[in-house]
């Protein structure tokens, strides 16, 4: 699963192209119908949490002890209805479903990417 299908499932249409570098306004650019498009990486992040929501996922971000000792961040995954899907996020990520990164943004797209991989292993 990369980043590129996680960008199409949230936005709503296929990406076919993603830059590498951010601008200087945390704006990150990628390409639609062959147009050029940009968004903020802040507000992805926020849509990705309201599409992992929609998909009956949680992505909540809190501080954790991780950030203040080994200056990682992290979000928390867990599922609404499902314990055994639940089961399944703490198996891959550990014991409490806790996602970490060197930036909440990063553990939040992590997140998204796993709720994708999640979703498209339903659907086989």
């Amino acid at each position: 699963m990369d980043f590129k299908q996680l960008l199409s499932e949230v936005l709503g249409e296929e990406v076919t192209f993603i830059y590498e570098e951010l601008d200087e306004y945390n704006m990150l650019h990628y390409v639609v119908n062959n147009c050029k498009c940009r968004t903020n990486i802040y507000e992805l992040a926020h849509k990705v949490k309201e599409w992992a929501f929609d998909n009956k996922y949680i992505i909540t971000c809190s501080p954790l002890i991780t950030e203040l000792k080994w200056k990682k961040h992290s979000v928390r995954l867990t599922h609404f209805y499902l314990a055994s899907k639940d089961r399944a996020i703490y198996d891959e990520f550990g014991s409490n479903g806790r996602i970490e990164a060197n930036t909440e943004v990063e553990a939040i797209f992590k997140a998204g990417e796993w709720v994708l991989k999640e979703l498209n292993y339903d659907r086989l």
